[in-house]
């Protein structure tokens, strides 16, 4: 999981820079793309660090906050 998150923090410049560049993303696009990652993100820490079981898998993949 740790190797997940850095992973995911290494990428995030390089998927917004292709996203302003190819869709156009304005900065109101990108500030909100940033902060629904950095929620995310913030999950992905609480349960690696806490196991507090908020986040599942459905048969299809999916992950689910409770």
């Amino acid at each position: 999981m740790e190797d997940y998150i850095a992973n995911l923090n290494s990428n995030l410049n390089s998927y917004v820079q292709d996203r302003v560049k190819r869709y156009g993303w304005n900065d109101g696009q990108v500030q909100e793309f940033r902060n629904s990652f950095d929620r995310y993100m913030q999950v992905l820490k609480d349960q690696l660090a806490n196991n507090t079981g908020r986040l599942s898998t459905d048969v299809h993949g999916y992950i689910h906050d409770s």
